[in-house]
């Protein structure tokens, strides 16, 4: 009973962890982190190989995990060490036994490796999927079965893990392992990193949800399930890299202190935000109430003014409502917190007395809701019933029933109402769903929901040095919907579905299938099998097939905000969404679903949910006749004839004969893909239509339109589509899908693309602090400081929107008062400077470390550096005016010490311009209005000469690798191969010395290390680290596309990463090209 209780009491916490974070499928593929720096201090009293987090996430999976049976205490093993290859640069692994067949082959392009989305029964592609990643992605034949080699830098040893049959075994041999990794690691790493690494892999073999926070991440997740806080009342986001102000709520400080929408956060207290990280920013706002902090605000452009503000205590708002026409009332739910209930109830009431006393409908909207507090939905659920099970949770092994009922005494049933959900309704939000469609207490309408039917809880540990708690949310339990109905991948079925259409210039999103994430695309997901006998099986299984009553597509009229939000999702700057979440930060914006739904509840007014569907069914017609005819007018407005078959054609054998054109295109330009349809069968093709399928999101669910095609007609649809400036190389299978309005099967037709990548810029830099000495003086508290970065473009191609960001590594002792600078286009061989501002604030060490990033924002090429601003008291400049003539080919430095940085070259006899002396040095201008420092015994006093800069060279102090590939070219267009391997060879290169070399290979959601090579021995630094790296592997390949990461690493911050995609062709593909050439040979 004691474990009974502790699930009801903290499962609800962990849902709130359960938020999703799906990345972007646009944008460019970016290695994982592949070390973490800190503090040697900090981590003095830790030891990787004691496992102190690792051993008691072992005791509540062996006590309360949810399903026993996933435990496979091999894989978690392996799966573990993988993790921790993935996240520390220096380490390899390699599981032994024999390597994975090609199970996955033939996939169509564009279907989710995980299975169908909407649920698939155990056995087949999702079955071989699970035993592909179940051990043999690190497959290693020379190497026997149980058995792993771990390679650290240049040690490597095998380790027998064969007596591995129960997990209490898993961290005796995880110590050994450890021991070996901590012994041999080259480089200071955050070892605590490691571990949690370990400890997420080892989970990642249960389920996708069970999960280890770190300190940071479960810190702010208590605050948001907590549902208060201390601070200011506003929400923030960086919009093109200004800390901006998305909303501000009502009756808080900020609101109280006039923030609004829009506005710009540009200090706070003594520090400007121009680098602070997002979360350092909320972290300085939130704080005790009653405590003051200052900010500095600016609206619209205008100067920044100072508000101090008192904290006070925030609501997390999770309620937003609005009285919509005809007395119907609307509430949205973004999350469940701790005070979601009471807002939702105050906000009844205040729309009911705002109407009189009563309310002619609801419409609660849950879209894009999460999840959050179980217990929250059991309250909002039970606000609406009067009688029923509203959820029952299900522990260990189908033992542990726990039903939640309705009350008697909730007030709030006595109008008709709508529920919207999207795809993106999770968990919780799921809950009330489903408890108010079961208990047939409202309609459902919208999208089918993400089908998240676990239950997490939430263990937190704490670490005994730091104090540092982090937490294991592990899933422990099920529940499921009233009739003991699970949504476990199926999700929340609306009754009524909305598909919204678009239909604008160069875009037609009609008829494809929408693209979303649903819990069934998980890997390692649970299957919906929670079922006590073979007939709830049997009704489980029918459920996956479940299809709403009603369903109509409408077309959305796009926003100017929409519009932007396309044209960044075609230039592959944000990530494809078809979700209809609302969005809008500041209230209630009434858009279809909410029409809908508020004019649906005009017509159907009762309060049970089967006798709403059937009152409502003459209005859901009118409204789909009137979408089906204005889809028609928008169609035939392009020429097309988009009416339906008349009821006397003529019957026959329906066929079309597709020629799909797809030139070969360069990044950054316009793949005009025509697609020309023919009818070869002997019946009319009325609303003739196909989409695309393919694995590269920009070509997937293009849609081309025909309709009416009679028999030997033949008509050409072109689609225009932006590729990306920042897409590689790459060759794709696209698949045509035709549809037409008879259902008739037509076949599939397709085509290979293939996209050209535009050359890559590269940069390097060097950077001088303005000033008499060319220091940051210690002691001198207030006084600022130039800092200007010179960028050079050393690469072969343009870069098309650079940038030069400076971040403080220092903790309080400078304020970065200026931190970015936008450098626009530089082109091959051409520089740019960047200037910069500090402040001094605390009196300073002999080096102040910041952090210097530069990129293109548009290729997405970025290079990190760490620089040590050197430090020291003024020092004296005496004057000197008379020009100097260099005597010796010499180096002009960025300060007036023997240390400092080199700016330039100078050839003997060139004539310098001098602007003082500090010690044993010159001041000269070396460049136009830029000072640096020569030797005085280099120089001797040339009075009248005229100063002659020709022969000053400047130098670059700093360039990230370059990596250069022998054998393959990927200038002219994608890699391609017949072959389940490629062989990959080439070098990077390092002037200042190269520390490592790593290779990475990822096809679907297998994403390994294939290759490391270090420069160094354990202790050895980067003096006399060597220049060249060479590399040669063999790249194991899959059907499809493999992508190839390299990563060339000088130190911890300064690395370069080059990404290749291989195409490996379908088999049936390569066969039927292997025979036409034998055929014509």
């Amino acid at each position: 009973m004691r474990k009974h209780a502790r699930l009801a009491l903290i499962a609800p916490a962990a849902i709130a962890a359960s938020l999703l974070a799906l990345s972007s499928d646009r944008g460019p593929l970016r290695a994982r982190e592949a070390h973490a720096a800190v503090d040697p201090q900090k981590d003095k009293n830790y030891d990787l190989a004691s496992l102190d987090v690792f051993r008691k996430t072992i005791v509540q999976i062996k006590d309360n995990y949810v399903d026993p049976s996933r435990i496979n205490p091999k894989e978690m093993f392996t799966a573990s060490l993988e993790a921790v290859e993935r996240q520390v640069a220096e380490v390899m692994v390699e599981v032994g036994g024999p390597p994975c067949d090609d199970r996955l082959a033939n996939r169509e392009p564009g279907t989710s490796v995980a299975g169908p989305a909407n649920g698939a029964p155990q056995g087949g592609i999702l079955e071989a999927n699970r035993a592909q990643s179940a051990g043999c992605g690190h497959a290693n034949a020379s190497i026997p079965e149980n058995r792993v080699r771990v390679t650290v830098g240049n040690a490597s040893r095998e380790f027998d893990y064969k007596d591995i049959d129960s997990i209490w075994q898993i961290p005796l041999k995880m110590h050994e392992v450890f021991s070996f990794v901590r012994d041999n690691l080259v480089t200071q790493s955050d070892q605590r990193e490691i571990e949690y690494a370990a400890i997420n892999g080892m989970l990642s073999t249960l389920d996708p949800h069970s999960w280890l926070l770190k300190p940071d991440v479960y810190k702010e997740m208590k605050v948001q399930t907590r549902g208060e806080f201390g601070g200011l009342g506003f929400v923030i986001s960086m919009i093109e890299d200004k800390l901006t102000v998305r909303k501000v709520l009502k009756n808080t400080p900020a609101y109280k202190g006039g923030v609004k929408k829009g506005d710009v956060i540009t200090q706070i207290d003594n520090d400007s935000t121009v680098s602070m990280e997002l979360q350092e920013a909320v972290d300085r706002m939130r704080g005790k109430p009653g405590t003051k902090v200052s900010i500095w605000v600016a609206h619209k452009g205008a100067e920044p003014r100072r508000l101090d503000l008192t904290r006070a205590l925030v609501t997390y708002e999770t309620v937003i409502s609005k009285l919509l026409d005809n007395g119907i009332g609307y509430v949205r739910l973004s999350g469940f917190s701790g005070t979601t209930t009471r807002d939702m109830m105050g906000a009844i009431r205040a729309m009911k007395q705002q109407n009189g006393g009563t309310l002619r409908g609801l419409v609660l909207d849950m879209r894009g809701n999460p999840g959050g507090l179980l217990e929250q939905a059991i309250q909002v659920s039970d606000a609406f019933v009067e009688e029923g099970t509203i959820v029952t949770t299900v522990g260990v092994n189908g033992t542990l029933r726990e039903p939640k009922l309705a009350r008697a005494d909730g007030a709030e049933r006595e109008f008709p109402m709508a529920v919207l959900i999207s795809s993106e309704s999770a968990s919780a939000s799921e809950i009330v769903a489903g408890a108010l469609k079961n208990l047939n207490r409202a309609v459902i309408v919208g999208r089918q929901s993400f089908g998240k039917g676990s239950v997490q809880v939430l263990y937190d540990f704490k670490d005994r040095d730091t104090g540092d708690e982090s937490a294991l949310k592990l899933t422990i339990a099920q529940y499921l919907t009233p009739g003991d109905v699970s949504i476990q991948e199926v999700g929340i079925v609306p009754d009524i579905e909305l598909v919204p259409a678009r239909i604008v210039k160069d875009r037609i999103d009609l008829f494809a299938p929408p693209k979303t994430f649903r819990e069934a695309d998980y890997d390692k997901h649970f299957f919906n099998g929670f079922a006590r006998d073979e007939e709830q099986a049997k009704a489980g299984r029918e459920r996956v097939q479940q299809k709403p009553a009603e369903t109509l597509r409408f077309v959305k009229d796009e926003t100017a905000k929409e519009r932007k939000n396309r044209e960044l999702i075609e230039a592959g700057q944000a990530p494809e969404d078809d979700d209809d979440d609302p969005s809008d930060e500041d209230g209630v914006v009434v858009d279809y679903q909410i029409e809908f739904c508020r004019d649906m509840l005009m017509h159907a007014n009762a309060t049970d949910r089967r006798q709403q569907l059937q009152q409502a069914k003459p209005f859901v017609e009118q409204r789909r006749a009137a979408e089906l005819e204005r889809v028609r007018k928008s169609l035939e407005a392009m020429g097309l004839n988009w009416s339906p078959l008349a009821a006397n054609a003529p019957k026959g054998q329906a066929r079309v004969q597709a020629e799909i054109r797809a030139p070969r295109t360069q990044a950054g330009g316009s793949m005009e893909v025509a697609v020309t349809a023919h009818n070869t069968g002997t019946t009319p093709l009325a609303r003739l239509r196909a989409y695309t399928k393919s694995d590269n999101a920009v070509l997937d669910r293009r849609e081309f339109v025909f309709g009416q095609l009679l028999p030997g007609e033949k008509r050409t649809w072109t689609v225009p589509i932006k590729i990306p400036r920042y897409m590689p190389s790459r060759r794709d299978d696209v698949t045509l899908k035709w549809e037409d309005d008879a259902g008739d099967p037509l076949e599939d037709a397709r085509a290979e693309t293939d996209i050209a990548e535009l050359p890559r810029p590269a940069f390097a830099w060097s950077y001088q602090i303005v000033g008499n000495d060319g220091l940051l003086h210690k002691g001198e508290k207030g006084d600022t400081a130039e800092i200007i970065v010179d960028v050079k473009n050393v690469g072969v191609g343009t870069a098309f929107d650079a940038y030069a960001a400076l971040r403080n590594l220092s903790e309080d002792r400078i304020n970065v008062k200026k931190g970015r600078t936008k450098l626009g286009p530089i082109k091959p061989g051409e520089m740019k400077s960047a200037t910069f501002v500090v402040e001094v604030k605390k009196a300073l060490e002999d080096v102040v470390p910041v952090r210097l990033e530069v990129g293109d924002k548009e290729l997405y090429e970025a290079q990190r550096d760490k620089l040590l601003l050197p430090a020291a008291p003024a020092v004296p400049l005496a004057a000197a005016t008379q020009p100097v003539r260099v005597q010796v080919d010499t180096l002009i430095l960025a300060t007036a010490q023997e240390a400092g940085a080199k700016l330039a070259t100078v050839k003997k006899g060139a004539v310098l311009s001098v602007h003082g002396k500090a010690g044993p040095f010159w001041r000269v201008e070396w460049q136009k209005g830029r000072m640096g420092f020569l030797p005085i015994a280099a120089g001797k006093e040339a009075p009248g000469a005229k100063p002659n800069l020709k022969t000053v060279s400047e130098l670059m102090q700093s360039e990230a690798p370059a990596i250069r590939l022998a054998n393959l070219d990927t200038s002219r267009g994608g890699v391609e191969t017949d072959q389940d391997h490629l062989s990959l060879t080439g070098s990077a290169v390092d002037v200042n010395g190269m520390r490592d070399l790593q290779i990475f290979v990822q096809h679907e959601n297998d994403y390994r290390k294939v290759f490391f090579r270090t420069s160094r021995k354990p202790g050895q630094q980067a003096m006399g680290a060597p220049t060249q790296l060479d590399f040669q592997t063999d790249l194991p390949l899959k059907p499809g596309n493999s992508t190839v990461v390299i990563i060339a690493r000088e130190d911890d911050d300064l690395q370069t990463q080059r990404t290749i995609v291989v195409h490996r062709k379908q088999p049936v593909v390569a066969q039927k090209q292997g025979e036409r050439e034998r055929a014509q040979r």
